[in-house]
């Protein structure tokens, strides 16, 4: 079964496709296993034909990601590779930085989502640590 619509799931798709990508990324810290949860993702989104029916598809996707990542880290290859990172970390620092990774990648979402020009002067700002009239200096 397909989506009964696929020129909506086209577009939806199309818009939210590398946003999730760097959603996932900075969960899994593996884009080729980022990029695979997203359009598993899809996939399954379109065999139940479930995406183009939702109110806010964005919510719904970014909601459905998250949980699906979660799914990912808990698998146990997964698991050997992140308690190796964890070894590294003092134990402090264990819960903030999942939280930190959770927030950046909500970040990341965001910033992907905002006009090329407008995405380009934020990371400029961010990033390199110009201030604006630095970055207008440059233009």
């Amino acid at each position: 079964m397909a989506s009964s619509d696929p020129q909506a799931f086209q577009k939806i798709f199309t818009q939210y496709y590398e946003p999730l990508c760097n959603y996932a990324l900075r969960m899994l810290k593996d884009r080729a296993w980022a990029e695979d949860t997203v359009q598993e993702l899809f996939i399954e989104f379109w065999k139940k034909d479930a995406l183009t029916q939702a109110e806010n598809p964005e919510a719904f996707l970014l909601r459905a990601l998250k949980f699906r990542c979660i799914d990912q880290l808990r698998k146990p290859h997964a698991l050997t590779e992140s308690l190796e990172e964890a070894q590294h970390l003092p134990a402090a620092a264990l819960p903030e930085a999942t939280s930190e990774l959770e927030i950046q990648a909500w970040v990341d979402y965001f910033v992907a989502q905002l006009p090329p020009k407008t995405r380009e002067i934020f990371l400029m700002s961010r990033t390199q640590g110009l201030t604006y009239q630095e970055i207008a200096d440059q233009e």
